[in-house]
C-alpha cells in the first residue's frame, strides 16, 4: 500500500513538474584500510587493458578542462575545474590518446569536504584520512574491470602519501557499487540521508556506534601532501612496476620523507 500511493505521487510529480523541487536521496559512507593489500583480478579473468601493473591514471590538471568538456555538461565541467586548482583536492584520470575526451576519473580530497551537488561535509580526520567523493567510468569502458585497475591504483598514491584510511559516499540504491566496494574491501560505516524541497536542503550524516572518525578540528592544519609521496623508511626503490620514487629528506624539523613519483616516458 506503501508502495503504491509512493508510486502514485511520484506519477503526480512528474505530471506537474514537480519531480525536480523534490528530492531525498539516501547514501552509504563506506571506508577501507589503506594498510589492506590490493585486490586481486578475479582468479581466471584477464583485463583487455593489459598487464594490471602497468595500469596507471594522470593527475588531472587546466588542460584537462577541454577533455572533460567533451563529455560533461558546462556546469558539471566549471565545478571539477575549480578543483583542479585547489591543493587539498586531487583528481586522477584516463583520456583517449588524441586527448579528446575522458574515460575515467577519481576525486579525494584531504579536508573536509563539502559535497557539491547534496551539500553535506563527512568530518574526516585531516592528515589521516582521505574523501573520494567523485569518481565516473564511461560507460564504453565498464566491464574492463576499470573499477578494481583504477581503485587499486588510488588506494596505492594515497598510500604512498602517507593516508591510512580511506572513505566513500555511494548512493543507498546502487547495488552493483555496493557490490563492487565491499568485494575491494569497503565496509559501511554510517549513511547520509538528504532532503531537499525546492531550495531548501536537509542532511543528516549518522555513523554506525564507534565508527565515527576522530574528531580532529582541534589539530593544527597540515599542509596539503596530496602528490607528495611519503616514503618514512625507504629512500629510494620501486614503488610499482617500472616506477620509481625519488626522495629527498625534509628540513629538519618536519622529520619526514617527501618525494615524487616518476612514470617512465612511453
Amino acid at each position: 500500500m506503501h508502495d503504491g500511493l509512493r508510486k502514485r505521487l511520484g506519477g503526480v510529480a512528474r505530471s506537474l513538474g514537480l519531480r525536480s523541487w523534490f528530492k531525498r536521496v539516501n547514501l552509504v559512507i563506506v571506508r577501507r584500510d589503506l594498510t589492506q593489500a590490493d585486490f586481486p583480478l578475479p582468479r581466471g579473468r584477464q583485463s583487455p587493458m593489459g598487464d594490471p601493473a602497468d595500469f596507471y591514471l594522470d593527475h588531472a590538471t587546466q588542460e584537462h578542462v577541454p577533455a572533460f568538456a567533451a563529455v560533461f555538461p558546462p556546469k558539471k565541467v566549471a565545478q571539477l575545474s575549480r578543483e583542479f586548482s585547489n591543493p587539498d583536492t586531487d583528481c586522477v584520470l584516463r583520456t583517449y590518446d588524441d586527448g579528446l575526451g575522458v574515460w575515467c576519473y577519481m576525486m579525494h580530497s584531504q579536508r573536509r569536504f563539502r559535497d557539491p551537488e547534496y551539500g553535506f561535509t563527512i568530518p574526516i580526520c585531516e592528515g589521516r584520512d582521505i574523501h573520494q567523493w567523485d569518481g565516473w567510468v564511461d560507460p564504453d569502458h565498464r566491464g574492463l574491470m576499470i573499477g578494481i585497475l583504477g581503485t587499486n591504483y588510488g588506494n596505492q598514491l594515497r598510500r604512498a602519501e602517507g593516508f591510512e584510511r580511506l572513505y566513500a559516499t555511494l548512493r543507498e540504491k546502487d547495488a552493483r557499487t555496493l557490490r563492487l566496494h565491499a568485494r575491494l574491501g569497503y565496509r559501511p560505516v554510517g549513511r547520509v540521508r538528504h532532503l531537499r524541497i525546492g531550495p531548501f536542503r536537509w542532511n543528516r550524516v549518522d555513523f554506525e556506534p564507534g565508527e565515527c572518525p576522530t574528531d580532529c578540528r582541534g589539530a593544527p592544519r597540515e599542509p596539503s601532501r596530496l602528490g607528495v609521496p611519503i616514503q618514512p623508511s625507504v629512500r629510494s626503490g620501486p614503488i610499482r612496476a617500472g616506477y620509481t620514487v625519488e626522495a629527498k629528506v625534509a628540513p629538519r624539523e618536519t622529520g619526514i620523507l617527501v618525494g615524487r613519483i616518476r612514470r617512465p616516458t612511453r
